[in-house]
């Protein structure tokens, strides 16, 4: 085995399938930048963008997570030989960040995403569809099996405190943007229970990017303001 390198500090980086596919088969060249947001009183943020090719089909911004590295090792083998190619230093987690503030300060909804969750929804929707029951003649019909739900505990059965802490603006927003790619309408009590924020601060970003419906068959619930809307009906 060679050890030459074993004392090298590297990061290793989790991103979605989809973007491994496409660095698998993009050629040797830049795939992405790593940038680096000073918040004051708080450590820096870590965030990828993809550049080049990889940036149109693909949503461009990740946010990338901080995860326990458990004093982890990379390996490599060409053929029988084996190589230590450094000491995880940091391991981190890259989730698609479905909006995000320009250079100058705009709020930016990414397309791509929006077009990739409709088409995993479309997916999942034709894969209920093809699985059907084929009855045959003069045999009793047998219900399918179905998956029995698994019921989450709360905090008081788990005997904790989980109160969550307030979110920084730009991380409500994409939480909030997440929810409503795959809701078009929800109550504010929904948000709440979801996303544990304080009920005025999480009025206050939700204002900024949904209209809440005052009249109609959607009386009482949120939607997207126009312009973030990714979709037409």
């Amino acid at each position: 085995m060679d050890a030459a390198r074993a004392g090298d500090e590297v990061w290793v980086l989790k991103v979605p399938n989809y973007v491994v596919e496409a660095w698998n088969n993009a050629p040797k060249m830049p795939v992405g930048t790593l940038i680096v947001e000073d918040v004051p009183g708080q450590d820096p943020k870590l965030k990828m963008e993809l550049v080049g090719s990889l940036a149109q089909p693909l949503p461009k911004r990740y946010d990338m997570m901080s995860e326990d590295n458990c004093a982890l090792q990379v390996f490599s083998q060409e053929g029988d030989k084996i190589s230590v190619k450094g000491q995880v230093e940091m391991k981190l987690d890259a989730k698609v960040a479905p909006a995000y503030r320009d250079s100058e300060g705009r709020l930016v909804v990414d397309k791509n995403f929006a077009r990739i969750t409709r088409e995993k929804v479309e997916e999942e929707k034709r894969k209920v569809q093809a699985n059907t029951l084929q009855v045959i003649p003069g045999r009793p019909r047998r219900p399918l099996p179905r998956n029995i739900p698994h019921k989450r505990k709360t905090d008081k059965e788990d005997g904790t405190s989980m109160k969550r802490s307030r979110l920084e603006k730009d991380e409500l927003e994409r939480e909030l943007f997440r929810m409503f790619e795959k809701d078009k309408y929800l109550r504010l009590a929904t948000l709440q229970t979801r996303l544990n924020q304080p009920n005025a601060w999480l009025k206050e970003v939700l204002n900024e990017i949904a209209v809440l419906n005052r009249s109609g068959p959607n009386l009482g619930q949120y939607e997207l303001k126009n312009e973030y809307k990714t979709s037409v009906d």
